[in-house]
């Protein structure tokens, strides 16, 4: 297993080296250099998301539940999602952490709860962002055989989850499970501080399915906004390079390039098919090949400086937080 962990991110640089290779490092280089100091102004571009994805997150939270204030959401999300850029878990690893963030406002079965629904909204809108992508480029003629196969696996990967995590939530399959393994293996086993927070999430999440269903295609449109203003980043990072990309042009670039992106879920931040699928798409609208893994490259500088702060906010904003103490909090029945 200690090989396996090391082998995703290993793979995943060979993949980026081999690019890199491929190009010639000198005039990736070359291109960079070009932005120079004005690299600056690709850091704050990235709040453009943060917001509508912030606020997708607050509309996910159940009816009833004692508001979170917005800046200590962003804080959370922030902290969360450095945690999942680290892990090499399929960018779920820092799920439970946002919602432990959020116990001293809310119950943590609430704040799973809300976590559960942001991230099957973030899926959907995912999932459509990447249609509307491969639409366009397939509008055009420009998608191969072989990228087409692609586009198919990372939809069908998508939507899978989406309909399993939907289903799940709506019909209170969880919970059932949850109570026959209690009723099975009894009340005393290191599992059923799990179990006990699925019997408690699962009301609110059919509850939230049902009754909700205004805030939950508010939630998915909040965090489509947040999917397509990355193409803003990428329209300014292309204008910083000195190359002609227009919105558009710059939509179609994320779209494929996150799908490309998400393939590569098992490796920590997706090393090598992140920078990949910029190569990719980059390449597909016209960018000299040296761009458009530099417009990959730029993204990743931006998306570093972020998981920084992240990790630091998690230490200045939240200095109480304890895993060992959520554990102890999860070992708890739902009543108490």
């Amino acid at each position: 297993m200690n090989k396996l962990r090391w082998a995703a991110p290993v793979a995943g640089a060979a993949i980026l080296a081999g690019i890199l290779s491929s190009i010639g490092f000198s005039s990736v280089v070359s291109e960079i250099v070009t932005v120079g100091w004005r690299v600056i102004w690709i850091f704050p571009v990235a709040i453009l998301w943060i917001f509508p994805n912030t606020f997708a997150w607050a509309l996910a939270l159940p009816s009833g539940t004692t508001s979170v204030p917005f800046p200590k959401l962003m804080a959370a999300r922030l902290s969360g999602e450095s945690i999942n850029y680290l892990l090499p878990s399929g960018y779920l690893g820092g799920e439970p952490v946002k919602a432990a963030l959020l116990t001293p406002d809310i119950s943590l079965g609430e704040a799973m709860t809300s976590v559960v629904v942001a991230k099957t909204t973030q899926t959907f809108a995912l999932l459509l962002f990447i249609f509307s992508g491969l639409f366009l480029f397939a509008r055009e003629g420009a998608l191969s055989p072989a990228l087409r196969a692609a586009a198919m696996g990372t939809s069908m990967l998508l939507g899978v989850g989406v309909a399993v995590i939907g289903f799940g939530s709506f019909s209170g399959i969880g919970g059932k499970i949850a109570s026959s393994i209690k009723s099975r293996w009894g009340e005393d086993r290191p599992w059923n501080g799990l179990m006990n927070k699925i019997l408690e999430m699962d009301p609110l999440l059919s509850g939230f399915y049902r009754k909700d269903k205004g805030r939950l295609a508010a939630s998915t449109l909040m965090h489509g906004l947040g999917w397509c203003l990355g193409a803003v980043e990428v329209f300014a990072i292309t204008m910083l390079l000195g190359h002609s990309l227009n919105v558009l042009e710059a939509f179609q670039l994320v779209s494929i390039a996150t799908m490309v992106a998400v393939s590569g879920f098992f490796i920590p931040g997706s090393l090598g098919a992140f920078e990949g699928g910029h190569f990719l798409a980059g390449t597909l609208v016209g960018l000299p090949p040296e761009a458009a893994i530099s417009i990959g490259l730029l993204r990743r500088l931006r998306e570093v400086v972020w998981l920084g702060f992240g990790v630091a906010l998690l230490g200045i904003c939240f200095p109480d937080f304890s895993i060992r103490e959520i554990l102890r909090k999860g070992n708890q029945s739902p009543q108490t």
